[in-house]
């Protein structure tokens, strides 16, 4: 989401691409897993990748200068 490097021990989150709480039959499959930057997987939480993306498009557009 954020193109920074991700380096293990410092800066990395394995994520759920479908929320554990939302697609529970997901949680073990191999396909259901994306690296992230902590920060991004903190803010990702349990939306999925469009939610996420027009939280984030909603949050420019009030900032925007």
């Amino acid at each position: 989401y954020t193109n920074e490097q991700l380096i293990l021990g410092k800066n990395v989150s394995l994520d759920h691409i479908y929320s554990k709480k939302n697609s529970p039959e997901k949680q073990y499959n191999i396909d259901n897993f994306q690296w992230l930057s902590y920060q991004a997987n903190l803010i990702k939480s349990s939306l999925s990748h469009d939610q996420l993306v027009e939280f984030c498009i909603k949050v420019v557009d009030k900032y925007k200068r």
